[in-house]
């Protein structure tokens, strides 16, 4: 299923005990991962997470497969970037399958359908696949969904501010809403301007204009590659998508002569 297909049966109380989550958007499916533990969990409910090389099969069918200390429901939750040995998954499917009091969500971080296509098909209709929002809007609908989910009272037009600062990356202007949060105020499209940077310490509009216009970007680029959070595949996209947008508005000048 699609997000919004997920977001109904979630409205709707209506998600099997087993539940799959991959795609191209890691924001995505952290959201809608947190969504649905909180669906799964009650006060009762024993938890297990297993991260990345964390999973072992032998103790994520153990915990299925026993019955909680609590008498409440049993939930296997695992994260990572590679695929359960298909054995392992029909296994633990199959203790979730025979006690609805087993709960199982997989957090799958491979975008391949090639890759992904059995597992996908171990879990039948239970799962959702994330793309990468196709527009700004859509990207800061889920902004603003998650900010409300932290209870950050920020505008839209900062959503906006803060999406584009990081040049469109989702998951950078995600991780700052918990940033804006600490800060127990309303939140403005100023105060991001104030507040965020993008690649490093200076803002990235600031540098793209001193390059267009021929003046002296040492200083501003070495400040780039002394921040320890410094990406250069990220400021490589960025170079690319600030000269994309001239390009285009350049082509329809020249097409539409305005």
């Amino acid at each position: 299923m699609y997000r919004k297909d997920l977001e109904l049966n979630l409205a709707n109380a209506n998600l099997s005990n087993y539940f799959l989550l991959f795609g191209a958007d890691e924001f995505q499916i952290e959201l809608f991962g947190k969504e649905i533990l909180s669906f799964y969990s009650s006060e009762d409910a024993n938890l297990l997470s297993l991260y990345f090389d964390e999973y072992n099969y032998a103790q994520a069918s153990s915990h299925l497969s026993e019955q909680s200390l609590f008498g409440g429901k049993n939930i296997l939750y695992v994260k990572s970037d590679k695929k359960i040995p298909a054995k392992e998954l029909k296994e633990l499917i199959s203790l979730c399958s025979k006690s609805p009091d087993n709960y199982f969500l997989f957090e799958l971080y491979e975008s391949d359908m090639k890759l992904v296509f059995d597992t996908q098909k171990a879990f039948g209709t239970n799962f959702a696949r994330f793309f990468k929002p196709s527009n700004p809007d859509e990207a800061i609908n889920l902004l603003a969904k998650n900010s409300a989910k932290i209870g950050l009272n920020i505008t839209k037009n900062a959503l906006y501010e803060l999406y584009f600062t990081h040049n469109e990356n989702l998951y950078l202007a995600a991780s700052e809403l918990t940033k804006l949060k600490s800060l127990n105020t309303h939140i403005e499209q100023d105060d991001v301007k104030r507040l965020v940077f993008g690649l490093g310490g200076i803002n990235f509009d600031d540098f793209f204009n001193k390059f267009m216009a021929l003046k002296d970007i040492k200083n501003d680029f070495f400040t780039y590659l002394e921040d320890p959070n410094f990406n250069e595949i990220l400021l490589l996209n960025s170079l690319y998508k600030a000269f994309f947008r001239l390009f285009k508005i350049y082509s329809y000048i020249k097409v539409n002569g305005r």
